[in-house]
């Protein structure tokens, strides 16, 4: 849920902001609104949570196929010694 930016907000975030603003102007070169820096921000982070989230699921796919391949070698493992005793 985004909040609406309140106008003392806004004059704390000119001032808080104003040398990344300098830094990071806009398309054309103009300084950024502190509400645009936002806006920028808020949609970077959800990419990267989105991309974190996929990454995450990647991960719990691969813990479990190692855990198979695990068990599947530990199985393997019993067997070869029940060969070698019998």
């Amino acid at each position: 849920m985004m909040h609406s930016v309140q106008p003392a907000d806004s004059a704390l975030l000119r001032v808080a902001w104003s040398s990344i603003s300098d830094r990071r102007g806009g398309q054309r070169g103009e300084p950024l609104e502190p509400e645009q820096l936002l806006r920028q921000q808020i949609e970077s982070a959800g990419k990267q949570l989105a991309d974190a989230r996929e990454d995450l699921i990647s991960a719990r796919r691969r813990v479990a196929q190692l855990q198979e391949a695990e068990r599947n070698w530990l199985r393997l493992a019993e067997e070869l010694r029940r060969a070698d005793r019998g």
